[in-house]
């Protein structure tokens, strides 16, 4: 039997895989979307048809695709419509930002920014300084780390959040001398104005356009799959439509995980972590057990160098245990966000008191983030056979954090 025609041959290629190169080939075959065949031009080049696309690489590396191992792909995708405040070294040069776009972009919808990080800003952000600049539009802006949102007083109005507004628990919301809010919505307190970010990401477009345009990004880098880890039944639904297709042309292999809210859908549909085809699969229930370092709440064994704090836990323990337990039995695996000490050492505690059921679920748990963790914790993750999903950026972004907050332990880093 020949061998069957293929859709794209790659040849004069540098082909790399599994950390090396492959020595005396330089060409591959593609039909179905998969790789047929793998060797030297002369051998493929039977497999040339007349729709054949051929590929002449120049003697240039060719890998396979890469895997972005979290990402929340929607609110990625959203933030090209948006008010970008990474690099603003001062609250001046944020709110310019934010004055330059309510005059490019009018009307009544609100408006969503991110990026912005005050840790060396000499002026807090505050409702009264966006007011300043938007006095009757709702404002909501994430901050760099998605852990706190600024908003200015006609986004806190629309919300409903006054001076007698309680603090949610695992939340904060920042208040001034005579207890009004400031403007700063910490972890779980900015789903208080869930309303108003809502409304924002539904005027920033269709989920299906946003993701078809994201995937040609992703392509453009070279990954070809990501773990989303954007919660909710609408999340969900709208990447498993991308992932299989949706009528668009552009798109990546998911890995979607689910929220708590979600567990009760999933667990009726008998939905196991694993399931799918090739292009959209279930993944975990996400979880998150503390804040982040950028927002200094991330939950510490001890107190951040040179502070009082120790961070949040956005879940109580007892909590966090029932939720690891309830989607283990459903066989889901479940990823649990932990950046700080303690929060990594009651995930692993979770993780623990769950015995072998963890052994049968088809994907392994896994701590999101582990960015610092006590020596004594380490060993634990091989042994509970807990992944630590780790990301670089993390190194680079945090870095003068880490010294300057967890300089004295470090190692842990």
């Amino acid at each position: 039997m020949s061998a069957p025609r293929a859709e794209l041959l790659i040849v004069n290629a540098r082909l790399w895989s599994d950390g090396g190169t492959l020595p005396k080939r330089d060409a591959l075959a593609v039909a179905g979307g998969r790789i047929r065949a793998v060797g030297v031009r002369s051998a493929l080049e039977s497999r040339v048809g007349p729709r054949t696309r051929v590929i002449d690489a120049r003697g240039a590396t060719v890998t396979p695709g890469l895997c972005d191992a979290h990402i929340h792909l929607l609110p990625w995708a959203r933030q090209r419509s948006e008010v970008s405040l990474h690099d603003c070294g001062t609250r001046e040069e944020a709110l310019m930002r934010i004055r330059d776009f309510l005059a490019r972009h009018p009307g009544g919808t609100p408006v969503a920014g991110r990026g912005w990080n005050a840790d060396d800003w000499q002026e807090p952000p505050d409702r009264a300084a966006l007011d300043a600049v938007a006095p009757e539009r709702p404002v909501v802006l994430h901050s760099r780390d998605f852990h706190a949102l600024w908003v200015n007083s006609a986004a806190l109005a629309e919300a409903g959040v006054t001076r007698r507004t309680a603090d949610v628990e695992g939340g904060v919301i920042e208040r001034d001398a005579a207890l009004e809010p400031t403007g700063v919505l910490r972890e779980n307190a900015v789903r208080l104005v869930r309303s108003v970010t809502d409304r924002a990401a539904a005027a920033a477009g269709e989920p299906r356009d946003l993701l078809e345009r994201a995937a040609r990004e992703l392509h453009a880098l070279g990954i070809t799959a990501v773990h989303d880890f954007e919660r909710g039944e609408a999340a969900f639904t709208a990447m498993e439509r991308f992932a299989r297709g949706g009528g668009g042309s552009a798109r990546v292999r998911v890995l979607q995980c689910v929220g708590p809210e979600d567990l009760d859908r999933v667990r009726s549909l008998r939905m196991r972590s694993g399931d799918g085809d090739d292009f959209f699969r279930v993944g975990a229930l996400k979880l998150f057990a503390d804040g982040t370092l950028g927002s200094r709440t991330a939950a510490m064994l001890e107190p951040y160098d040179g502070t009082s704090e120790r961070g949040l836990d956005l879940l109580p323990g007892a909590e966090l245990e029932a939720d690891v337990a309830r989607a283990l039995d459903s066989g889901l695996s479940v990823a649990i966000h932990a950046i700080g000490d303690r929060a990594c050492h009651r995930a692993l505690d979770a993780f623990e008191r769950t015995g072998d059921r963890r052994a049968r679920i088809a994907l392994p748990c896994r701590i999101e983030h582990a960015q610092l963790v006590a020596p004594a914790d380490l060993p634990r993750f091989a042994a509970l056979g807990v992944a630590a999903a780790m990301q670089p950026l993390h190194c680079t972004s945090d870095i003068g954090l880490a010294e300057r907050f967890w300089g004295s332990r470090r190692a842990g880093a």
